[in-house]
């Protein structure tokens, strides 16, 4: 049983070549760079087509450790440098004493889904239709609502409308209030003239609230991160023939060919993310390269050279 059951991860050497040799070895259909929340979706959402080869590149750890699934133990991360990184911020004028801020970041299979407070949360439909009008073509409320309901398997009882229940991803409404300070909360919140809705993801959710929270917790009351989701073992070793789950690999330039007027990456060039070993390598995109690191690692990438 997972954690203790082998899981297919593949090596460096594996997923590329030495850049100082020639080799079909590292050529993929799609390379995704960051195995985040979002990279864990991606990477088992292309594989599901068998003809469809896939690398996933992920600069920390695997995170299949047993305390990684208990909630307060991997909420814990703020000592743990394998779990995620944390970077200060520029000092914020604002803030009394020009106090810096620190930034973190989930580190490893899973990113921020596996040392969050895994509150689950869509985000608000006036955002994505406020993309969509600016150019981001695909993504207005009403045309991505439908993959965050492919991807949920969503547990309440009654069931609410919006919410998927065929997907990977458990999703839980806890149920009421539990601890009389988060009712005070809530009472105060509406006294003040803040109505309080069950669902603060369903798409008619008012823009100021007090709202229920669900959360990505399994009915074991186990954390469920994208990478416990949507990469679990069963679909990994079913998978890694066109499948190569990489971690450790950290990503030292993108491969772009054109101009600045137009061009596009076809491949990565890499390394390990620890140790002495300085190899690089190096893999090739038939199709597309993607970029999931975060929005710290994405711009940091696109500077590397």
């Amino acid at each position: 049983m997972w954690p203790f059951s082998s899981y297919p991860l593949t090596k460096l050497s594996d997923a590329g070549i030495s850049t100082s040799k020639s080799s079909e070895q590292g050529v993929y259909d799609y390379i995704v760079v960051g195995g985040g929340t979002a990279g864990c979706v991606l990477a088992s959402r292309l594989s599901e087509d068998p003809s469809v080869k896939v690398l996933l590149l992920e600069r920390g750890d695997a995170r299949m450790g047993w305390t990684t699934r208990v909630p307060l133990l991997s909420t814990n991360f703020m000592g743990d440098d394998s779990a995620a990184y944390s970077w200060p911020s520029k000092p914020l004028d604002n803030l009394t004493g020009n106090t810096s801020l620190t930034m973190v970041t989930g580190k490893g299979l899973g990113g921020g889904s596996s040392i969050n407070s895994m509150a689950y949360t869509r985000g608000y439909p006036q955002d994505y239709d406020l993309w969509s009008a600016n150019g981001c073509k695909g993504w207005s409320y009403s045309e991505v609502e439908g993959y965050f309901n492919k991807s949920e398997k969503y547990s309440s009882v009654p069931h609410r409308e919006r919410h998927g229940t065929n997907g990977e991803w458990i999703v839980r409404d806890l149920g009421d209030l539990y601890f009389p300070s988060a009712k005070e909360c809530a009472e105060a919140c509406t006294s003040l003239g803040l109505p309080y809705e069950q669902d603060i993801n369903h798409p008619e959710t008012p823009l100021n609230v007090c709202a229920k929270l669900d959360f990505t917790l399994d009915t074991s009351g186990r954390r469920h991160s994208t990478f416990h989701a949507f990469l679990p073992p069963k679909v990994a070793s079913a998978r890694k023939d066109h499948l190569h789950i990489c971690p450790g690999a950290a990503v030292t330039s993108l491969d772009v060919e054109g101009d600045a007027e137009e061009c596009h990456v076809k491949g990565v060039t890499f390394q390990a993310a620890t140790g002495g070993d300085k190899t690089l390598y190096y893999a090739r995109a038939r199709r597309e390269v993607i970029l999931c690191a975060g929005t710290i690692a994405n711009p940091q990438i696109l500077l590397l050279r």
